[in-house]
């Protein structure tokens, strides 16, 4: 799912180049996960590191000023290895960690 502003392009650009832009410089979330009324907004990646607990905390920041919900939503990491550094500032910013998925049921 596409979120946050595009880059701009050139003055005088092409229109076509205006829509190509649009849809490659837009930052993308990997998956959004819905149970019940809460949205997951998720950045899947091998490793818990910190530039996936960026990317999370920034596309659920973008998330939320784009899309309207009544929905609580939640930035998640979906990894198969943990990083002992950077759990506990994955829970201090309040970001669900699932870490060796292939043992979880769906969430």
């Amino acid at each position: 799912m596409h979120v946050g502003k595009p880059v701009v392009p050139p003055e005088g650009s092409p229109l076509w180049m205006w829509d190509v832009v649009n849809g490659v410089t837009r930052k993308r979330i990997d998956v959004i996960g819905r149970q019940g009324q809460t949205l997951y907004i998720v950045e899947v990646k091998t490793v818990l590191n910190m530039k996936a607990l960026g990317q999370a905390v920034s596309y659920h920041d973008l998330f939320d000023r784009d899309y309207e919900t009544d929905m609580q939503t939640i930035p998640t990491v979906i990894c198969e290895l943990d990083d002992e550094d950077i759990a506990p500032v994955a829970k201090k910013l309040g970001v669900l960690v699932l870490v060796n998925t292939s043992k979880l049921d769906r969430i």
